[in-house]
């Protein structure tokens, strides 16, 4: 879903992962909030703000800058900080994760130069009771 908005954005989803992504700036007040899901934020490089991201029950991550610190209590774990004099963007999942980063950067969960994991290795091929497999075909 495609929005366009210029003074504030307020989103509530009971289920499903939210990317908000405004892409111009001045930014607009932002709250969003979803029920059990991922809401990922990510902001111009020149954007101002107050940022308060809240997972009450999951991870926070910052891949913005030291300008956003990370607090923990117990299982909830909270990004606040401010960007130059900017609107509050507030943000929450009740049972998720949050993260914040900037423009063009990729999520560091995600990292775009990753090698690919290893699979691990096949057992060699065994014969069942329907006669052979093939040398490419292995039995699970």
């Amino acid at each position: 879903m495609l929005a366009h908005f210029t003074q504030s954005l307020d989103l509530e989803t009971e289920r499903g992962d939210v990317e908000l992504q405004p892409v111009r700036v001045p930014l607009p007040k932002i709250e969003a909030h979803s029920g059990v899901g991922r809401i990922d934020l990510v902001l111009p490089d020149k954007a101002a703000f107050q940022l308060q991201a809240t997972a009450e029950h999951g991870e926070a991550t910052n891949d913005f800058g030291p300008a956003i610190q990370k607090e923990t209590d117990g299982r909830t774990a909270t990004l606040k900080g401010t960007v130059g004099t900017g609107p509050m963007i507030r943000i929450t999942a009740d049972r998720g994760s949050v993260s914040v980063r900037k423009e063009g950067t990729p999520p560091s969960d995600h990292p775009a130069d990753s090698p690919p994991t290893a699979l691990p290795k096949e057992a060699k091929p065994s014969k069942d009771s329907a006669g052979g497999l093939k040398d490419s075909e292995v039995k699970l």
